[in-house]
Formats: structure tokens, C-alpha cells, sequence
């Protein structure tokens, strides 16, 4: 197959086919090479900029439904600081608006006035404290004892343990009244700390923490001369700077 020279190019194209009258047809030459590229180029940049526009549109769509279930949720909690700062006026007269015409702070005034807030607040902060703290301590003591103490029937007990997790409080709350009526605790601090200074729950994250720390660790603390609780605590402590 020999070369064509086209007319007034000057260069020589090679046949790439023949046509229906057998003559022989030139390939595409450089500036269609060109315009063909650029035509891709176009075309994906089009496409490129669809999916941008799309991503956008999504990400807005998600905006706005996301302001919008905040919005539903946060109403009530916003309702209900409207409600505090209304008169009593306003409250009776059924005349609420999304925000009142007149702030007051009197319903709070006459909330404390009435109750005893200031001890409630007390009494649950020193609750909480007293029962954390009794829940913490005998937590790890048993978690400890259950994740490398070895003695018999341990994997039992512990599983009675967490039985325990399975039955409702509604089940033993009046159990739980007879219990500290009979120890004379009705009416005191006792009777809300004591009922769950155990916590099954805690025990067995207890437990799991205790089994991350290494045995040689306990073993090197058994060897510096404390007892079980001085070992257990120095190997907690040196565990966690690690």
C-alpha cells in the first residue's frame, strides 16, 4: 500500500480503507485527532460538573432535613422555657405566643417558695456521690476477685452475677421495701444508697478492665511485698501511666 499526498497539505497520508468506487480513503489527520480530544474533555468535564451539582444539591437536602428534625425535636424544650417566662395572665387566657410578651421570672420565685429545692438538690448530690463511690470500690474488689483469683466455682458465680442483670427492678422494689423497713433504714440516706451500692453491671466492666492487665504485672507487684488489695491498686495505677 503506497502513501497519498493530499492536495495542498504538502504531507503524505496513508490509505486506511477503500471506498464503494475502490479508491483508496486518508485517515483522520491531525486537527480532527484534536478536535476529538477536546470534544471528550468537554464532555467529561460536563459530567464531572453534573455529579458536583448533584453532590451539592444532596449535601443541601440533607442540611435542611437534619435543621428540620432538630427544629421538631427542640421545639418542646423551647415550649417549655416560653411557658416558665409567661405571666399567669397569659397561661389562663390561653394567649401564648412563640415568645411571651411579658418575661417573668415569678413562677420560678414561687416554685422555691413553695418546695424545698435546695434540699432535694442536696440530698441527690450526696447521694450520687456517696453511692458512686461504694459502687466503685466493691465493683473492682469483685472484678478483681473474678479476673485472676482462682477459686472454685468463680465462673459460676459470676455468671449468677450477671444474671441479676436480667431481672427488672419493678420486680424487687417491694423486696427491696421489706428489706429496709425490717433493717429500720425507711426514711434515711441508706435506704436509697444501700439498694444499689452493688451494681452487676459494674462488676462485670470491672472484671473486663482487670483482665486487660497483664498477669506478669500483678506478679511483679505481688513481689515488691503489699497484699492483694495493695498489689491490685499499684498494678491499676501503673498499668494506666503506661
Amino acid at each position: 500500500m503506497t502513501d497519498i499526498s493530499m492536495p495542498g497539505s504538502g504531507r503524505a497520508v496513508r490509505p486506511t480503507g477503500l471506498d464503494r468506487r475502490g479508491t483508496a480513503t486518508a485517515g483522520p489527520s491531525a486537527s480532527d485527532e484534536s478536535t476529538a480530544a477536546s470534544d471528550v474533555k468537554s464532555t467529561t468535564d460536563r459530567g464531572r460538573a453534573r455529579k458536583r451539582n448533584r453532590a451539592r444539591a444532596g449535601l443541601v437536602a440533607r442540611l435542611v432535613a437534619a435543621i428540620a428534625i432538630c427544629a421538631v425535636l427542640l421545639f418542646p424544650l423551647y415550649w417549655k422555657v416560653v411557658v416558665a417566662l409567661s405571666t399567669r395572665a397569659e397561661l389562663l387566657g390561653g394567649n401564648l405566643r412563640l415568645w411571651p410578651r411579658q418575661l417573668t421570672f415569678a413562677n420560678f420565685e414561687r416554685v422555691l417558695d413553695s418546695f424545698p429545692v435546695g434540699t432535694w438538690v442536696g440530698n441527690s448530690v450526696a447521694i450520687s456521690l456517696v453511692t458512686s463511690s461504694i459502687t466503685v470500690i466493691f465493683s473492682l474488689l469483685a472484678g478483681y476477685a473474678f479476673a485472676h483469683l482462682r477459686f472454685r466455682g468463680s465462673n459460676l458465680l459470676f455468671l449468677l452475677v450477671l444474671s441479676t442483670l436480667m431481672i427488672p427492678v419493678q420486680v424487687i422494689m417491694v423486696s427491696l421495701f421489706r428489706l429496709v423497713t425490717f433493717l429500720e433504714l425507711y426514711g434515711t440516706y441508706w435506704t436509697v444508697i444501700l439498694p444499689t451500692a452493688a451494681s452487676a453491671f459494674g462488676v462485670f466492666l470491672a472484671r473486663q478492665f482487670m483482665l486487660a492487665i497483664p498477669r506478669e504485672l500483678i506478679e511483679a507487684a505481688a513481689s515488691t511485698g503489699p497484699d492483694t488489695s495493695g498489689f491490685s491498686r499499684w498494678s491499676c495505677c501503673r498499668y494506666q501511666n503506661r
